[in-house]
């Protein structure tokens, strides 16, 4: 029963990709940015508790909530507010910076965690150590996001009055 609802290698990801189908109605119908927070306050939250109770049951557990987490409120909600930041001309552009900020971020985040798991002697003791870390990292980002990220009803409306301005070609 496991298997057929998560999904084996053989069909692919079941969960993930009805999940990820209709998640971007989420974003589309409500306030991205309390979802994207919410998001990156459960990954923290999850992250805590993963930490706390290491065992293969709270993993699989774990994971199967973080794969809710990331593929319906996250996801969606990042292409979203990535998708803003540019006209419809420039997104290849946006995107691209958006990954290669991704990947420069991961090298040194990655970084970070392998230092964290030496440090506390490897093993089990720098597993909960690298967790935490992305814990932390997880509250973190949402107080920057917070404060950072723009109301989206304000964010809509300062657009339309753009659009408004410019004159008809």
């Amino acid at each position: 029963m496991f298997q057929y609802a998560v999904g084996t290698v053989d069909d692919d990801f079941w969960l993930g990709e009805h999940l990820w189908c209709t998640s971007g109605r989420l974003a589309d119908q409500f306030d991205y940015k309390k979802i994207f927070v919410a998001s990156i306050v459960l990954n923290g939250v999850l992250s805590i508790i993963f930490a706390s109770h290491i065992t293969y049951v709270t993993a699989v557990g774990i994971w199967l909530l973080m794969a809710v987490d990331v593929l319906v409120m996250n996801y969606p909600c990042h292409i979203k507010i990535v998708r803003m930041l540019a006209s419809d001309a420039d997104q290849g552009k946006i995107f691209g910076m958006n990954e290669t900020c991704i990947g420069i971020f991961n090298i040194i985040f990655n970084a970070v965690m392998m230092l964290l798991y030496v440090k506390f002697m490897e093993g089990i003791a720098g597993m909960k150590a690298a967790i935490i870390g992305i814990a932390i990292l997880s509250f973190v980002l949402t107080v920057l996001i917070a404060f950072v990220l723009d109301n989206p009803k304000k964010s809509l409306r300062k657009k339309l009055l753009r659009r408004q301005k410019k004159p008809a070609s």
